[in-house]
């Protein structure tokens, strides 16, 4: 295939063997890649912060919110418990939030698995 974009970024494709005269006039030529970019939408933006009503039914839908709430509980620290469930039971998850990123981390969630949760969280 051989890959163009119109003034507007919009990607057309023709054949190899398509003759020159039968390209549209005022196209750019691009790569495969190129024109796949063109067609696949950037990720939305990642929320900066949900709701714990949010965050806790994305964990329900992920299948990770008794895990989460089990790894709490099992802080064997009373202190350090109690700063976790405060943390947990706050009216608003921060993305940015230390205890909220290394609770995704023991669930053996990703960086990028914790921007997706998010986006996930807001939907719900």
């Amino acid at each position: 295939m051989k890959y163009f974009k119109d003034n507007n970024d919009v990607p057309w494709a023709y054949p190899d063997d398509v003759q020159e005269a039968q390209i549209r006039e005022g196209l750019t030529p691009i790569t495969e890649a190129e024109a796949y970019a063109l067609l696949t939408p950037p990720p939305a933006p990642v929320p900066a912060f949900c709701t714990r009503r949010q965050g806790r039914l994305a964990l329900h839908q992920l299948g990770f919110l008794e895990a989460a709430e089990a790894s709490i509980g099992a802080i064997e620290d009373r202190a350090e418990r109690m700063k976790a469930q405060i943390e947990y039971e706050a009216d608003t998850w921060e993305r940015s939030n230390a205890f909220v990123q290394q609770l995704w981390a023991s669930l053996g969630g990703s960086s990028e698995g914790l921007d997706d949760a998010f986006r996930l969280a807001v939907t719900l």
